[in-house]
């Protein structure tokens, strides 16, 4: 269904519309920006697949005493590789999206903080991919579970 034949099935008038059309139309909204994001989504996971390597190696620059952030974006990444390859798809759509939107940030040369300023330069990248992590506790937990690992290597 296209944007303009969903604009179309809409009722001009609430008072109109019968009871059961607000979780309709959430249905159709949400199956609408499935559809829409499916293309954008496809080309993150490229991208963030064609740079793993980077990202392993910029989580090098992070300090020991923050071994479980790296431990889950390790995991994260995991995570978006079995999901790549088609292993693993019991993930929402749109965790994956902030998974692979933080991953990306935290590789991007344009921060907030430069990341040429020493001592600081780091802190947003950190700060972004810990909001993503507990944001996605929930799905790194169930992926240890399938993986069969202990979550208390990650949390």
């Amino acid at each position: 269904m296209s944007t303009k034949d969903l604009l179309q099935s809409q009722p001009e008038d609430a008072a109109d519309a019968p009871p059961h059309s607000t979780v309709q139309d959430r249905f159709r909204a949400a199956a609408l920006l499935r559809r829409l994001t499916s293309h954008v989504r496809h080309r993150q996971l490229a991208r963030l697949h064609e740079q793993r390597q980077a990202v392993f190696d910029k989580l090098r620059e992070i300090p020991k005493r923050m071994q479980k952030l790296t431990n889950q974006v390790r995991l994260l990444l995991d995570l978006v590789d079995d999901y790549w390859s088609g292993h693993y798809r019991e993930v929402r759509w749109y965790s994956l999206g902030v998974a692979v939107a933080a991953a990306l940030y935290f590789l991007s040369p344009s921060d907030l903080i430069p990341d040429a300023l020493p001592g600081i330069g780091h802190l947003d990248d950190v700060l972004v991919m810990a909001l993503a992590l507990r944001l996605l506790r929930r799905e790194l937990t169930a992926y240890c579970r399938f993986k069969g690992l202990d979550p208390a290597q990650y949390f």
